[in-house]
């Protein structure tokens, strides 16, 4: 039988489904690193509980499940990382901006930057996020090889802030 890689579930009536499915998200991430063959007939549950956060919240839970596995000597595929990045109102100015600022490919005249682990004050205005995951590993993800893993989005992107915010990860 196939291992399982799992993560707790908490009974409380303040986790609803945006919780389940960010709990899912990263249960998937780290079941495509972790070299489950390597461990026959056992779970391996991973617990993240976030006391405080300022920002990235999601990415920052992935690296730290990664790190506490790797330092448990777990035999992983490849080194799961993500990045939150963030798509940031036309106009405004961001100290972090990693683009100076990318045109959407001449279609129209508006611009967005991309600002990638923001804090939580550099959330609030963003009109829309995503966090992707890449692998050092190319055979981790099914994505034909570039190394992205997963990705999860939250608010409206248009295609080309949603590529730009996956070049930016990959890069990063």
């Amino acid at each position: 039988s196939a291992s399982d890689v799992s993560s707790g579930s908490a009974s409380s009536a303040a986790y609803g489904a945006a919780e389940r499915e960010v709990e899912r998200f990263l249960a998937d991430a780290i079941a495509a690193t972790v070299r489950t063959e390597a461990y026959p007939r056992t779970a391996i549950e991973v617990v993240v509980q976030v006391i405080k956060s300022d920002g990235s919240a999601i990415g920052t839970a992935l690296n730290a499940a990664a790190l506490a596995l790797m330092d448990a000597g777990v035999e992983m595929v490849g080194l799961p990382i993500a990045t939150t990045c963030l798509v940031l109102p036309d106009g405004q100015d961001d100290k972090n901006d990693v683009n100076g600022g990318v045109s959407n490919g001449g279609r129209s005249s508006s611009t967005y930057e991309i600002c990638l682990d923001p804090c939580a004050e550099e959330e609030s205005p963003g009109e829309g996020a995503t966090v992707v995951i890449v692998t050092n590993n190319n055979s981790a993800g099914g994505d034909g090889g570039n190394g992205i893993l997963s990705s999860m989005s939250f608010g409206t992107l248009s295609l080309e802030s949603y590529l730009a915010c996956v070049e930016g990860s990959a890069r990063a």
